[in-house]
């Protein structure tokens, strides 16, 4: 199904690494964000396991990256448990959605990994 515009979460934790991020790059994420994640969130890398649901969109000419999943794949592959969805919010949330995990440098998909995705 195409969608124009996905709808856009945060999980509790998104910020976690903000104080890591210069403010231009800080810009620049937030501007991928609305510019590529809201209208086009498959244009990302799918990630493999350990954090397997999740997407990466890597900042071009950086380091960063931003980790998010897409609800509509989450529930088509029955990532939910792996992606730590708690069913009182995701059964409230549409499938036209993406839920942003977090964003930061390199090392964010270690953080994830220990942070137990």
């Amino acid at each position: 199904m195409m969608v124009d515009e996905y709808k856009l979460f945060m999980r509790e934790f998104y910020h976690a690494h903000e104080d890591r991020i210069p403010n231009r790059i800080k810009k620049i994420i937030n501007e991928k964000v609305e510019t590529i994640i809201k209208h086009n969130p498959y244009k990302s890398e799918e990630l493999d396991p350990p954090l397997e649901g999740l997407r990466s969109f890597r900042i071009l000419g950086s380091e960063y990256r931003i980790i998010f999943a897409i609800c509509e794949e989450c529930r088509e592959k029955n990532y939910q448990s792996k992606n730590k969805c708690p069913d009182s919010v995701c059964r409230n949330i549409p499938d036209e959605s993406v839920m942003l995990f977090t964003c930061g440098p390199h090392d964010v998909y270690q953080w994830m990994e220990e942070l137990g995705h």
